[in-house]
């Protein structure tokens, strides 16, 4: 008797590249709000000289959300083409069956 594998491997690239995309986005966004709010707690003094710097809280909050959503841009871009690099070097190809 033989068996034919069945292929239902439904992940496309372009899936792919999207999962990438949003974990290097979310990964980059979260190191940055996370070494933010390090900052706050270990220099409150100079996080707020940065603040009147930028000319008040609405300003700073403004600049550091075009900042962030900047890098994570930039993040996710990097993390599309490390994903494409790892698929060119080891796909991932739904397992055989054996006979």
């Amino acid at each position: 008797m033989q068996v034919n594998p069945v292929n239902n491997y439904t992940n496309t690239k372009k899936s792919q590249r999207l999962k990438a995309a949003r974990n290097g986005a979310l990964i980059t966004a979260g190191i940055l709000t996370a070494s933010a709010g390090l900052s706050w707690v270990t220099n409150p003094a100079r996080m707020s000289q940065n603040i009147n710097e930028y000319g008040g809280f609405k300003n700073y909050i403004k600049m550091y959300a075009v900042g962030l959503a900047v890098l994570s841009a930039i993040g996710a871009a990097a993390n599309i083409v490390a994903a494409t690099i790892l698929q060119k070097v080891k796909p991932k190809n739904p397992p055989k069956a054996v006979n």
